[in-house]
């Protein structure tokens, strides 16, 4: 009887070894594969972004053509991709003096461009862009705006959109000569970046200001509908503006979640864009990505920006020509761009800097403010995400700058298969001691 009890508990603690063994491999396995089908938050290092982006700025910059910068999207593509590729790190020398070469060609004596008519709304405004871009290519190229081809472009640029009525900053069906929204946030960029020499910066700054507000909605920017792409264009610009004014504040965080909660499928780590044919449907777009990439970095949402960032690099590299990107699969120049802005922007959040078109690190330590600013209030920094750095912080070494912090995800894993060890040791212990046969 004695050995009979004793077969018995042996097959019986045999059982529930091998029952515990079982368990313990399919809760690993189960989770090891929803770590795989999950969104990818690995942080990259700040040397992988800067290698991607410099690929891309080396791509563009072979690409550009600056003889049609009278045009003004020609000019904003042009001024674009040169400012995202001097910032990337990319040597940019031969494409600066050729494209200061072009603007002087269209220059008058007193400084204003030869802009080209747009065929449907011959009155846009949208060239008041062009001399936005061109005073943050000046300040990147190391030259004086203030005395630019023997004229003081800021003055100009300040006089231009100082005489503008605000109607001209609101874009709409009605109003289509108005100053297009994806060239809003640029102008907006140029002029907090020249601020100090701008005699009448507060009131153009208020105008913007209030532009941004008539043209906002709950979903951000109602262009040709509403999208991620939409509301990168325009809000990406005005992160100054979201630190230092609550209304703007709430407005941009009202939009960052519908923006989240809409275009980002959280499933399958994609950023989508509104279908052309049914705008209730969304599918994964190359260009939303971008852009998704560039949205977050701006505003330091770390795990976003790099879900963006490994699903850009991951699934619309061109697999064919360097620093490329694709659109349905065949290289696109126009990807590219946006491209780009989403490598740079997270490549200087990485670095601890702001958006790569605010050129105040530049503008404000080369002439800082005649008159004393007023104090400004104390940041509070469980709202303020990416300060931009004042003139007296040293400008980071991008090249040596390389944060290896794990992203949250990751440690949450490990984490989680370590508690699921240690449970899966102490449940086999428990048997163990149950199921031995006492003497």
């Amino acid at each position: 009887m004695r050995d009979f009890l004793s077969n018995g508990a042996k097959k019986h603690s045999f059982r529930h070894h091998v029952s515990c063994i079982i368990l313990t491999v399919c809760i690993m396995l189960s989770s090891t594969f929803l770590a795989l089908a999950a969104p990818n938050t690995a942080a990259p290092t700040l040397e992988t972004v800067q290698t991607e982006s410099q690929k891309s700025a080396a791509y563009l910059m072979k690409q550009a053509d600056y003889s049609n910068i009278s045009n003004v999207s020609a000019f904003k593509d042009q001024s674009r991709s040169l400012i995202l590729s001097i910032r990337s790190g990319y040597d940019c020398s031969d494409n600066i003096k050729a494209y200061l070469e072009a603007v002087k060609q269209i220059m008058n004596t007193d400084g204003t461009l030869n802009m080209e008519k747009n065929e449907y709304t011959p009155d846009s405004k949208d060239y008041y862009s062009s001399y936005a871009y061109l005073l943050l290519v000046l300040a990147l190229a190391g030259e004086d705006a203030a005395n630019f081809n023997n004229n003081n472009m800021v003055t100009l640029f300040n006089d231009i959109l100082n005489a503008a009525p605000e109607s001209d900053f609101i874009y709409s069906d009605a109003n289509p000569n108005a100053l297009n929204p994806y060239h809003l946030g640029i102008v907006n960029l140029a002029v907090e970046s020249y601020s100090n020499e701008m005699k009448d910066y507060t009131a153009i700054s208020e105008k913007i200001k209030n532009a941004l507000k008539a043209i906002s909605m709950e979903k951000g920017i109602n262009y040709w509908g509403y999208s991620l792409d939409n509301n990168t264009h325009v809000y990406s610009y005005f992160y100054n503006m979201y630190t230092s004014d609550s209304e703007i504040k709430n407005l941009i965080d009202t939009v960052l979640t519908y923006t989240t909660n809409t275009y980002y499928d959280s499933v399958n780590g994609t950023f989508n864009y509104p279908d052309y044919n049914d705008p209730t449907k969304f599918n994964p777009n190359e260009n939303s990505t971008a852009l998704a990439a560039a949205l977050y970095a701006t505003y330091n949402n770390h795990e976003l920006s790099s879900v963006a960032f490994n699903t850009l690099t991951t699934l619309y590299q061109s697999s064919t020509t360097p620093g490329a990107y694709t659109f349905f699969g065949e290289d696109s120049i126009f990807t590219t761009y946006d491209a780009l802005y989403g490598l740079v922007a997270y490549q200087m959040s990485l670095a601890g800097k702001s958006n790569p078109f605010d050129v105040s690190d530049i503008t404000k330590a080369v002439k800082p403010p005649v008159t004393e600013e007023p104090e400004k209030p104390t940041e509070d920094f469980t709202t303020v995400l990416n300060p931009s750095e004042s003139p007296e912080q040293s400008v980071k070494n991008l090249d040596t700058d390389t944060p290896t912090s794990p992203a949250t995800g990751d440690s949450s894993l490990l984490v989680l298969f370590i508690i699921l060890g240690l449970c899966s040791l102490t449940l086999l212990v428990k048997t163990t001691n149950i199921c031995k046969p006492k003497k």
